[in-house]
């Protein structure tokens, strides 16, 4: 693997690590053979997104280790390293898998059901919902996905067939539930063709199973998945420091969120179809920094500048989004906390920007900061546009729009047939091959 995507540890973090040689070695052989997979998948089903490889899994295991104060970082053991980790690597693994890896997912029966305990669906039966959903996408939903407003007749599943709007559809199929794949990935290995799985080798079934539940957590409420963990803990480590990694996974993988993960140069190379892909990677190209702050060591400061309206408001529902992760957090992390006078916990608690005062910052900009839309009250606006025309009746406008079609189908077929006459006629050589309908 190019050494400069390698996932690295940070050394604090790596010395605790260490104070266990046997998960040390098997923790960098997790690294080293998932991450190959990462830096080579190229995300099939993710065309558009932004890095999701071994650069973010670094990025994001370093943060979480900021994130957590020094007493949560002095109380760590080997143990809780070793699980922080492996969940970093987890948590967005299910977005590299290949065509056949997915595929496995709904023609292998170890593999489509859930694991123990989770009262969840079989992956065939969600796919078949999804699918079928997928069918009735209404031209909002088609344009956010595919960039264009024209609806799937059906999802491809073979990998040969398989268009790109069949990639982005499957994609957000696991995107939705990419949460649960990272932690079976974790138990079962990441599928692939004709039954191969590349499995986590050497890392003891608990550990990996509390790693994979970290993961999992990524795309659940924080507070349901600590019910979890104080419900179903296995005996490898204390109930509070897994809730607490937990948090500091989620807030590190949101501050992830920086120019080169969303290079400007990937416009010069290929168009990003969809509006989701251009926003995500304008707000990620619009942020400058995003560093602790000096005089306000429970702080954490965003800067950035946005080029639009549309991406201004788009960065100031990600920083509420970010400042709700970090209360609800705290909020947790005090619930659990049975120890009297511990201490240990997150780092940050706010979040600051220079686009928390809006007035100041319209100074800077030429256009208006704020999000601005037009809203209508819809069932005064059917009773205007309905009731003065057909009364308590509204089945005369749909027959009306009926009739309408059937006399627009009509007239084309009778100018059809005139423009056939009218070119026999000047160029009967070709009418054999005239057929303008």
């Amino acid at each position: 693997m190019n050494k400069r995507y390698r996932i690295v540890l940070p050394v604090p973090l790596k010395k605790i690590l260490q104070q266990d040689p046997h998960l040390h070695a098997s923790v960098l052989g997790a690294l080293n053979t998932v991450g190959q997979w990462l830096d080579a998948s190229n995300m099939p089903f993710f065309p558009e997104y932004t890095e999701h490889g071994p650069a973010h899994v670094t990025s994001v295991i370093e943060t979480a280790w900021l994130c957590l104060n020094n007493a949560a970082q002095t109380a760590l053991k080997s143990v809780d390293a070793a699980i922080l980790s492996l969940a970093a690597l987890l948590h967005d693994a299910a977005m590299h898998l290949s065509e056949e890896g997915f595929l496995a997912l709904l023609e292998e029966e170890e593999l489509a059901t859930p694991l123990p305990g989770f009262k969840e669906q079989d992956w065939r039966v969600l796919w078949q919902g999804f699918s079928a959903e997928a069918l009735r996408w209404d031209e909002r939903q088609l344009l956010d996905i595919f960039g264009e407003p024209e609806p799937l007749p059906f999802i491809t599943l073979d990998p040969v067939q398989m268009t790109k709007k069949d990639r982005l559809a499957i994609g957000v199929f696991l995107r939705r539930h990419h949460h649960r794949l990272a932690h079976e990935i974790a138990m079962r290995g990441v599928p692939g063709p004709n039954g191969q799985r590349m499995k986590i080798l050497n890392v003891p079934p608990d550990i990996l199973n509390l790693a994979g539940i970290m993961a999992r957590s990524h795309g659940q409420p924080l507070r349901a998945s600590s019910d979890h963990v104080r419900e179903d803990l296995l005996q490898v480590v204390a109930a509070p420091r897994v809730v607490l990694l937990m948090a500091s996974l989620r807030i590190a993988d949101f501050l992830d969120a920086k120019p080169d993960r969303a290079p400007s140069q990937v416009t010069l190379t290929r168009r990003l179809c969809s509006p989701i892909s251009q926003q995500e990677h304008k707000v990620n190209q619009c942020i400058s920094s995003i560093s602790f702050e000096e005089d306000d060591p429970c702080a954490i400061a965003v800067r950035a500048q946005p080029p639009d309206a549309q991406t201004y408001v788009r960065m100031r529902k990600w920083l509420d989004m970010l400042q709700n992760e970090i209360d609800t957090a705290s909020a947790v992390l005090g619930e659990i906390c049975t120890h009297k006078g511990s201490t240990a916990g997150l780092r940050l608690l706010r979040v600051k920007s220079n686009l928390d005062d809006r007035e100041s910052f319209s100074q800077t900009v030429d256009y208006v900061p704020d999000e601005v839309r037009l809203t209508v009250a819809e069932s005064d606006i059917i009773q205007l546009l309905i009731k003065n025309l057909y009364g308590d009746a509204p089945e005369i406008g749909i027959r009306e729009l009926v009739q309408n079609s059937v006399d627009a189908v009509r007239e084309l077929q009778s100018l059809a047939r005139l423009y056939r006459v009218y070119f026999a006629t000047q160029h009967p050589y070709r009418e054999s091959v005239t057929n303008p309908v």
